[in-house]
Parts: C-alpha cells; structure tokens; sequence
C-alpha cells in the first residue's frame, strides 16, 4: 500500500457540539480515493446546527449513526490501517479542537490553497 492521507470535515451543533464527521482516504501519489466514512454522532445531531438539514446528503456514502466514542475508535482504526500520518482541513484548527482525540496525527490546513485562487491557480475565475 502506498503512502496515505486523510481530508477530514466536521459539522458542529448550534452548542458547538460535533454531530457529523466525514473522512476521505486517498493515494499521496494519485490522489486516488481508497475509502470514504461518514459518521453522524448520535445523538448530538439531534440539538440541530446550521447544516442539520444536509446530514444526510452524503452523496452516496454510507452513513453510520453512533455515539462519538465509537465513532472515534473507528476513525483511528481507519487511519491506522491505512497508514494514514497526515490529516488536511479545511480550518484545520477549528477541526482539531473539537476531534482532540486524533491529536497524534499531523494536521494541515488546506484553506488558503482551497479557497483563494492566488495560492491555487486550478481555482477557476469566477467573474
């Protein structure tokens, strides 16, 4: 297996609670994806945030529904299975806080380069 990566995403409660936690794992060299989990923490989700109305629009990924320790424990055996050493975020700070129990891996944070053109010239022209 080759080197490995994950591209993580939260969703947070109006209580600032995580209730959904979406990882991508995919190939270092071909940016191929190797698996894709999608966890919405129960019952979290049910105290309602700003994104509650698309937790379940996961373009066909599967969606488990567990408590945040179980889904935690998954997460970890996910990334270690894969050899995963490196997790980008989009705001990667505000992810890490709230997923302190994945503190041992190396987060990166991906918004400048994913959302301003100027670091990322495959951003299309918008105007």
């Amino acid at each position: 297996m080759g080197r490995m990566f994950a591209v993580i995403d939260t969703e947070t409660t109006w209580n600032n609670e995580v209730m959904s936690i979406g990882i991508i794992i995919a190939d270092y060299d071909t940016f191929d994806i190797k698996e894709k989990v999608y966890y919405v923490i129960d019952p979290i989700y049910k105290n309602g945030g700003m994104y509650s109305d698309v937790l379940e629009d996961t373009r066909g990924v599967k969606i488990d529904i567990l408590k945040r320790r179980d889904a935690i424990s998954n997460i970890k055996s996910v990334l270690d299975y894969y050899g995963v050493k490196y997790i980008f975020a989009y705001n990667a700070i505000f992810d890490y806080h709230h997923l302190l129990e994945l503190k041992s891996y190396n987060w990166i944070d991906i918004m400048r380069i994913a959302a301003y053109r100027q670091h990322n010239r495959k951003l299309p022209m918008l105007y």
